[in-house]
């Protein structure tokens, strides 16, 4: 067996060493973590964590935000998840199929925030 195979595996991408714009040795961490909790004795638990500051954290916040502002649109939003959830028989096939219609309300949410002036944590 040579040394090499002995030897720990290397690590993966995304937690190598790498260079932030400042010339500075960084460590890359993902945009998103998700946590989920199923059980019988607590009600169920779905936790997004995004890194502050990141574009996933921004989306997440306008996403939010613009939801707050136009209330109408939260219904047929909430409707949408719920039949959806009910439709697609894992996560992955529910995420692949929401992410779409995400990325169309962002488009709406993102001339909103241009009109408005929004910015994350304003």
């Amino acid at each position: 067996m040579s040394r090499r195979s002995r030897s720990a595996p290397s690590v993966p991408a995304r937690r190598r060493a790498t260079t932030d714009d400042r010339g500075r040795e960084a460590r890359r961490r993902p945009a998103k973590r998700y946590w989920s909790r199923r059980g019988p004795d607590a009600d169920p638990v779905n936790l997004h964590v995004r890194g502050a500051g990141s574009p996933n954290e921004r989306l997440a916040l306008l996403f939010r935000d613009w939801l707050r502002a136009t209330p109408e649109a939260v219904p047929a939003y909430a409707r949408f998840k719920y039949v959806l959830a009910g439709a697609v028989p894992d996560t992955g096939t529910y995420a692949e199929v929401k992410d779409p219609v995400v990325d169309l309300v962002v488009v709406v949410a993102e001339k909103w925030a241009a009109q408005t002036g929004w910015r994350p944590h304003a």
